[in-house]
């Protein structure tokens, strides 16, 4: 059991630079438990989730019909990127109490970069 903990406790360690704010805290490090971390990961890539379609939809108001296409047909592709990603960066952990945690952290980190990108497309398309 101690060695799970220390195990947990070392790969939200390592994921902190990944998901974490830059110089911040993990939000998931205080989890006491492999089902606390999990959960905790759930709901940072549900946060995640949810400003990446805030912004994605801030950014469809500020196109045409043509570049709304673009942009639909574009964030298609990119989630299927993000999830053979994020399974494959899992893939090590299958069958382990870890690996959902481990996806949920690359999900939730690949979804910030992508709401940044977003972020600057808005910036540019806001500053014309």
């Amino acid at each position: 059991m101690m060695r799970n903990v220390v195990s947990v406790c070392a790969l939200l360690f390592l994921l902190a630079s990944i998901v974490a704010p830059q110089g911040g805290k993990h939000p998931c490090e205080n989890a006491g438990s492999q089902f606390e971390a999990t959960e905790c990961s759930a709901r940072e890539y549900k946060k995640a989730d949810a400003e990446l379609n805030r912004v994605y939809q801030q950014v469809m108001r500020q196109e045409d019909k043509d570049g709304q296409a673009r942009l639909k047909t574009a964030q298609l592709a990119w989630i299927k990127f993000r999830d053979t990603e994020c399974e494959y960066e899992s893939g090590d952990y299958i069958g382990g109490t870890i690996q959902p945690m481990v996806e949920n952290f690359c999900l939730t980190s690949v979804t910030n970069e992508r709401t940044q990108q977003l972020k600057e497309i808005l910036k540019e398309k806001t500053a014309r």
